[in-house]
């Protein structure tokens, strides 16, 4: 696997698509940190989740590729032949993408570190910001591990990095999707009529002045004259359909975790809310499964990989 490894890095290494990619790394982590002050609430700047997809969309076609040309070129063929095993092939490329991976998100990281610093990062504690990198990294990880295994088990290049960005896709949409779902209230408001009385002759002013506040008509009476009216309305407090119960909340709480995505998303909440909240540790107190969000990444890691070495060995 080591002998796999070291062609591997070197092959990287003589890449120009590899250093295209650092250098992209980096320059999107200038723009994700430029978009903290640029789309800011306030002076300390907020988040955008969409700011981070550029991350993923370099590391899925740097391992699409890279990966591809591997079978392009006939080299995992060879190797094959050449007697290796196919779970040390696996390895070796896994091995790879984490490396490459973690350089990616250091020049990441270092790009928004020197844009948002002054706006945003000034304003985070030291254990929070370790947190946000440590989930970060995870997360990174496992978006590293799907596009591996979809590239190992796609022979063809062009259709392991089409097949990587469909799924970039479907795991953002789903993810929104869940977060619809979880953000459903257990009631909800609804208004309704109760009756229609006439506007007073202040109110009649009011209309006429355009200071009156609220829904108001009128009829036209047999003299031509016209009478006002408005609507006294009832709120009233009903089921909402689309709420879930508290054990399938549960589950897809769970579900939206383990996505990566799903994790962006409630990464960026926490941050923002941190930032504005008069009381930052009632944040962090409410944010609490933020601190588990490496165990899913891990989770999502160590089955993704079981999963495409399974399928890998299979000829």
């Amino acid at each position: 696997m080591y002998s796999i490894m070291k062609v591997f890095l070197y092959r990287c290494r003589c890449s120009k698509l590899f250093w295209i990619s650092i250098v992209a790394a980096f320059i999107s982590g200038i723009l994700f940190g430029l978009s903290t002050s640029g789309l800011s609430l306030g002076d300390k700047g907020s988040f955008d989740d969409m700011f981070i997809v550029p991350i993923f969309v370099i590391e899925c076609i740097f391992l699409s590729l890279m990966i591809g040309r591997e079978y392009s070129d006939g080299t995992i063929r060879n190797q094959l032949i050449a007697g290796k095993r196919r779970r040390d092939i696996f390895g070796a490329n896994v091995g790879i993408a984490f490396f490459t991976t973690s350089i990616f998100v250091i020049l990441f990281v270092i790009g928004f570190s020197v844009t948002a610093y002054g706006s945003t990062i000034r304003y985070l504690s030291l254990e929070v910001q370790m947190k946000a990198l440590f989930s970060f990294l995870f997360v990174n990880y496992a978006w590293m591990a799907i596009f591996v295994c979809v590239s190992l088990l796609i022979p063809s290049r062009e259709i392991g990095v089409l097949m990587n960005l469909v799924l970039i896709i479907v795991i953002m949409f789903s993810s929104y999707q869940l977060e619809h779902l979880l953000g459903q209230p257990e009631f909800m408001i609804q208004e309704s009529v109760i009756e229609a009385v006439e506007l007073t002759p202040e109110e009649i002013r009011q209309v006429h002045d355009g200071t009156f506040s609220g829904n108001y008509w009128y009829e036209v009476n047999s003299d031509e004259t016209l009478t006002y009216y408005k609507d006294i309305m009832k709120e009233e407090e009903i089921p909402n359909p689309r709420a879930l119960g508290a054990v399938t909340k549960s589950i897809v709480t769970h579900i939206d975790y383990f996505m990566p995505y799903g994790q962006v998303n409630m990464y960026v909440s926490f941050l923002t809310a941190y930032l504005y909240s008069p009381s930052p540790d009632h944040v962090v107190q409410e944010y609490q499964d933020v601190n588990t969000f490496p165990i899913y990444s891990v989770l999502l890691i160590i089955a993704v990989i079981l999963s495409g070495s399974i399928f890998f060995e299979i000829p």
